[in-house]
């Protein structure tokens, strides 16, 4: 599978949060000099612009990870770049800027996170539950 990725595919991996089972990371193939990077947005790296969308070497950040999915986006590359240009500033916010908002801007062109919008669900539906039994 790691063969065949190619410049622009989004990578689903599992997180590395064990105890969050149905937390995942998202990112984005780069081939560039002969070597495979990801470019995914994380908390705790900046690049040189200030933000925290950052390009490692795809081998370093799969370890110990499961790749769940790959999904060709078919964009041009001259595309893909001048996105991440635009997005090199942005500071991670899990609310408004984590890794899935990233992927989601290069493929739909608008920042979404569907795990999150799951997961605020879940919590909302869990509260409702919680004080309709405590209630009664």
């Amino acid at each position: 599978m790691i063969s065949e990725l190619k410049t622009g595919d989004l990578v689903k991996l599992r997180s590395e949060y064990i105890f969050l089972p149905f937390v995942f990371h998202y990112g984005i193939i780069s081939l560039e000099d002969g070597k495979i990077y990801i470019y995914h947005s994380i908390t705790d790296k900046e690049n040189k612009h200030g933000g925290n969308l950052v390009r490692e070497d795809f081998e370093e950040v799969i370890k110990g990870r499961e790749i769940l999915a790959v999904e060709s986006l078919n964009i041009k590359k001259e595309n893909f770049y001048n996105t991440l240009d635009k997005l090199q500033k942005r500071k991670y916010d899990v609310f408004t800027n984590n890794c899935e908002h990233f992927v989601n801007f290069i493929k739909e062109k608008r920042f979404v996170s569907n795990q999150l919008k799951t997961w605020g669900l879940a919590v909302s539906l869990g509260i409702v539950v919680y004080l309709f039994i405590k209630k009664k």
